[in-house]
């Protein structure tokens, strides 16, 4: 183990076992693999696929929750395959250390911002959007902080605001929590997703969606993001879902939701690059 591993073991460890496939999808078929380098210094690995409706709306990167399945959270509960099937590009990817990927440090927003310049390599001509969960929705914000991401729109599944207020249930995680805070200041202080919401760029909207019956991150984060936001957004409540579970809740109302979300607002691109703003 190296002292990244050493470091995050105590919030992650649990969640380190080996990929699998969901064996109800064809990975030959559906989806291609790829390889990221990230400034995590971690070689990601990710799944793309093309749009499979006959208009092409823009791209999606998805970025995962916590979790064993990592990536394949996408694709087990079937966000995925809607918004290929609705227009998307879409990629998938695992956080260094998670799924398949190698270990990197606490950077993890520089795997988002990394994976969303693969996404616009990929399909150039397009606005890029981000659907990132708890986990990756949290790290999402910090991303769109950063310098040159490529991010237009977010959709952002239950972040939580800091990581002092999500860990403070568990008591050996906060532990680690406070005193990270004193031997590692700056990184933490780059891993607080309210103080870096008032610096993010480049987005022209975000929609916050939380599960009123969220204990992990409550409907209150929702709404002290929103009340930060420096650029428009949208708090969408899902009556009776959990943590992480917004669309398995509400599947119907929830696609219906996140396509006009990365749908609306369209402009046209310059000369004959397609371009368009979802």
């Amino acid at each position: 183990m190296n002292f990244w591993s050493i470091v995050k073991a105590p919030f992650f460890g649990q969640f380190r076992q080996p990929w699998q496939w969901p064996t109800a999808y064809d990975k030959i078929e559906r989806w291609q693999q790829i390889t990221i380098k990230s400034a995590s210094g971690a070689t990601l690995k990710g799944l793309f696929g093309v749009a499979e409706a006959e208009t092409v709306r823009g791209n999606i990167v998805c970025a995962h929750p916590m979790g064993v399945g990592a990536k394949a959270f996408f694709l087990k509960h079937g966000q995925a395959n809607i918004f290929r099937q609705n227009g998307f590009n879409v990629l998938l990817f695992d956080f260094n250390g998670f799924g398949e990927s190698e270990e990197g440090d606490y950077n993890l927003p520089a795997d988002i911002l990394a994976a969303g310049q693969v996404m616009t390599e990929l399909f150039p001509g397009y606005s890029t959007g981000l659907y990132g969960i708890s986990f990756g929705a949290a790290m999402g914000i910090c991303a769109c902080a950063l310098p040159g991401h490529p991010y237009q729109a977010a959709l952002l599944e239950s972040p939580f605001t800091t990581l002092d207020e999500f860990w403070r249930k568990y008591r050996i995680p906060y532990l680690f929590i406070k005193a990270g805070n004193i031997l590692l200041p700056q990184i933490m202080k780059e891993m607080r997703p309210i103080d870096k919401l008032e610096k993010i760029h480049g987005l022209k909207k975000i929609l916050w969606v939380y599960g009123d019956m969220d204990t992990d991150t409550p409907v209150r984060m929702g709404c002290r993001f929103q009340k930060a936001s420096p650029v428009p957004s949208e708090l969408w409540v899902v009556p009776e879902a959990s943590h992480t579970k917004c669309f398995q809740t509400a599947p119907e109302a929830f696609t219906q939701k996140a396509i006009e979300f990365f749908d609306t607002g369209v402009i046209q691109g310059d000369g004959d690059t397609g371009g368009r703003f979802f």
